[in-house]
């Protein structure tokens, strides 16, 4: 959808897929290369995050690893590098996707095949296409993770007051409750969805604009930002967010809920 010129809703695009050649599989298009990266792209992010926010706190700000201004420079830097080292991937995932779309012949058979092709066919530098929208989807991250330590701190204070003088002595993420994980990580991730939600437009076009593409955009971030307003208003810039919620909020929770008990219990281990 993001990639699409037309308005169309949640159902008619799903349905869309479905009736093209392919059925239900259209809707796992791309499947392959999104786990590929997912994992590298998130073990990459949380240990730069985490590195980040012992070297800043000290040294640069003088402040404890829980202030906002902490948070925010460790999820900027961490988005910079995970972007950096991952976008080759969301590259090929975009392709693999858009082929999809009626009226474009399918090249890509593969992982390794979609990386040679784009190689050969339009050289290193194309696997970098949309970096400049991703990384100015920092802000994104600048938003959720501040947003996501904050809210963590307000339900363990909220759990600490529950637990009364008998619990525990002060505010403790150890307190945290699944359940407490799963809203902070998910109301987070929608608020911060919506934010910076436009980057991701632009940015899956500018991946998907292979020699056999329709876009072509060239120039500044903000001519290809006017480009898409001009042309399409400001729906354009907003399209698909639906069903991105849909997808990366409950992928968003699996994750650090996984990570804050992963986390956890290796601690625990350490002891």
């Amino acid at each position: 959808m993001q990639v699409s010129h037309r308005n169309k809703s949640i159902v008619s695009t799903v349905q869309n897929m479905i009736e093209r050649p392919g059925g239900v599989k259209n809707l796992y298009s791309g499947l392959k290369p999104t786990l590929l990266g997912l994992v590298p792209s998130w073990a990459i992010y949380f240990t730069t995050y985490n590195y980040l926010k012992t070297v800043i706190s000290p040294r640069l700000l003088g402040s404890d690893q829980n202030s906002t201004s902490v948070h925010i420079l460790s999820a900027a830097g961490a988005g910079v590098v995970n972007s950096t080292f991952t976008n080759p991937i969301w590259v090929v995932k975009t392709r693999f996707i858009t082929q999809e779309m009626k009226g474009r012949q399918r090249k890509y058979t593969g992982i390794i095949q979609c990386f040679i092709s784009i190689y050969k066919e339009e050289g290193f530098a194309a696997f970098y296409k949309g970096l400049g929208p991703s990384l100015l989807g920092i802000a994104h991250v600048g938003v959720q993770f501040p947003l996501y330590e904050k809210f963590k701190l307000i339900l363990a204070e909220k759990n600490r007051m529950k637990l009364g003088d008998g619990g525990v002595s002060q505010t403790s993420e150890s307190n945290l409750s699944i359940i407490d994980i799963m809203v902070a990580s998910s109301v987070s991730k929608i608020i911060a969805s919506m934010v910076a939600y436009p980057h991701e437009v632009l940015r899956s076009r500018l991946q998907d604009s292979s020699p056999d593409s329709p876009y072509r955009y060239k120039g500044s971030l903000l001519s290809n930002f006017k480009q898409i307003y001009y042309e399409e208003g400001i729906r354009g810039l907003y399209k698909g967010m639906g069903v991105n919620l849909l997808r990366v909020t409950p992928s968003c929770v699996i994750t650090f809920t996984s990570y804050e008990y992963i986390k956890k219990y290796l601690l625990s281990m350490s002891i």
